[in-house]
């Protein structure tokens, strides 16, 4: 980048630059950056005239931050960013050919339901991005933030150079609190605005072809795609989904990511750690609240014996190194947050049910309900938990009134409903009344089957087409067996 391109930040000389051109404590303007002869230097403003100064001796500058413009572009300054478009220019057919890889990624991802669609939460993280990032760079390159769902109770998030970000539902629900989520976007966002994803691209020793690590990643995860539809899940209704599908998002991700230079380094976590906290203090946050959701995951990854995703691998910081280096822990709680994310709750409730983590899949459910938000899924969920943890005559009929809640509800029924009263009127004794859920169950798996037709992928078609013939034959075996028990 030969050229000029300009700024406008004001600022004040807090230590001597280079060659004493300008005093200590005096007022400059920055007006923009040039790169002549391989040396890049910024250019500032005194009294009208204009000066050239080493691009280290812009570190040396306190300047004046009246905005989020301002604040990443001081951001860009003390990283580097600048310095490495100076050298490196902005890079576009490499740049062009990761939004396509980027698109190729997520059309996968909305194809085979690996997003989270939710009107009402993609407005609110939309919200909460224009608090901490302007609605575009100011700094010549493309890419507006766009976010993402991904299905998965893996605690994740990252954003690509084209300003695609994902966060996934299982971050979302392990943290309590709005200020939580603005220090974990604002970290991820700190990756995007310093061009981290380029600088670890442009340091690899080779990349392979898109075309050819396109083909590659998909024959191996077709093989993946295969067990997935053919597995029986005990929760898999149309609309939810299954634990090996989860699984397999997670593997595309790494792959994707580490093709996309997003394997940051140990310095670049604990940068965007830092740029996240002083960005908690520029909008008058918890600046502590980083931590508090870093400590959140690390508790999380213990329960779940996810040991690898909190210890220091590489060169990349270990868990307990971010909270230390980011301050003690808030102690944050914030209801309406929960209230905010309840649909992610159930979504992540079903996912940790069929992963066997029972005790969080009841604490996600019950959030629901104690905030008066649960729908069918909830009560039913909950009460399975219940079938599963305990056997007394006081559970049972517990998990009995709370699928008579759900049945009672009436805003998006669920025929998964008539199956589990039947087994727990089973456990009760109650053969008549269980002959009875069976049959209206299977009315509801035929009526179901009517709205096959609205499937267009065949593989999930054909699991849909399995698992109601398989509960209709089972209901009806399992009517004419009560009668013998």
């Amino acid at each position: 980048m030969s050229a000029q391109f300009s700024v406008e930040l004001e600022g004040r000389i807090k230590e001597k630059i280079q060659y004493n051109k300008v005093p200590v404590n005096t007022e400059i303007k920055l007006v923009g950056f040039k790169s002549v002869n391989t040396y890049e230097k910024g250019i500032i403003q005194v009294d009208g005239e204009d000066i050239d100064i080493t691009y280290d001796d812009l570190k040396n500058i306190d300047f004046n931050i009246k905005n989020l413009d301002d604040f990443w572009t001081v951001k860009k300054i003390h990283f580097d960013t600048y310095e490495n478009f100076l050298e490196k220019g902005y890079q576009y057919n490499l740049r062009k050919e990761i939004d396509e890889d980027v698109i190729d990624y997520l059309n996968y991802l909305e194809s085979n339901n690996f997003i989270f669609h939710d009107s009402y939460l993609e407005d609110y993280l939309y919200q909460l991005i224009y608090k901490i990032h302007p609605f575009q760079l100011n700094d010549g390159r493309a890419g507006n933030l766009s976010i993402n769902v991904l299905k998965s109770i893996e605690p994740n998030a990252f954003v690509y150079p084209n300003g695609f970000m994902f966060i996934s539902t299982g971050l979302l629900s392990i943290i309590n609190s709005e200020e939580e989520l603005l220090s974990i976007l604002a970290h991820e966002i700190s990756h995007f605005v310093l061009d981290h994803s380029i600088v670890n691209i442009n340091e690899a020793e080779k990349r392979e072809k898109r075309a050819g690590f396109w083909a590659g990643l998909l024959t191996g995860i077709g093989a993946l795609a295969d067990v997935g539809v053919s597995s029986r899940n005990e929760y898999y209704t149309p609309g939810t989904i299954t634990l090996a599908t989860a699984e397999i998002a997670y593997s595309i991700a790494s792959a994707v990511n580490q093709r996309l230079g997003m394997e940051f380094s140990k310095n670049q976590e604990l940068i965007a750690d830092k740029c996240a906290k002083d960005l908690m203090q520029h909008i008058q946050k918890d600046p502590n609240s980083l931590s508090s959701s870093l400590q959140k995951i690390k508790e999380y990854c213990i329960r779940t014996g996810n040991y690898y995703a909190i210890d220091e691998s590489g060169t990349h910081p270990a868990i307990d190194e971010r909270i230390e280096k980011l301050g003690f822990p808030s102690i944050i709680k914030d209801y309406e947050y929960d209230k905010k994310i309840s649909f992610v709750h159930t979504i992540n409730a079903i996912m940790e049910y069929n992963s066997m983590h029972l005790g969080m899949s009841e604490e996600l459910v019950r959030k629901n309900i104690t905030n008066n938000v649960a729908t069918e899924e909830d009560y039913i969920l909950l009460a399975m938990v219940i079938l599963k943890t305990h056997n007394s005559e006081s559970k049972n009929l517990e998990a009995l009134g709370l699928i008579e809640m759900a049945k009672s509800l009436n805003v998006t029924p669920q025929l998964e409903a008539y199956k589990q009263e039947a087994l727990v009127l089973l456990r009760l004794n109650r053969k008549n009344e269980a002959v009875k859920s069976l049959e209206n169950y299977k009315s509801a798996l035929k009526s179901k089957s009517e709205d096959l037709d609205k499937i267009s992928n065949s593989d999930l078609w054909l699991a849909y087409f399995e698992y109601l013939n398989d509960e209709i034959e089972w209901s009806t075996k399992m009517a004419h067996k009560i009668g013998k028990l």
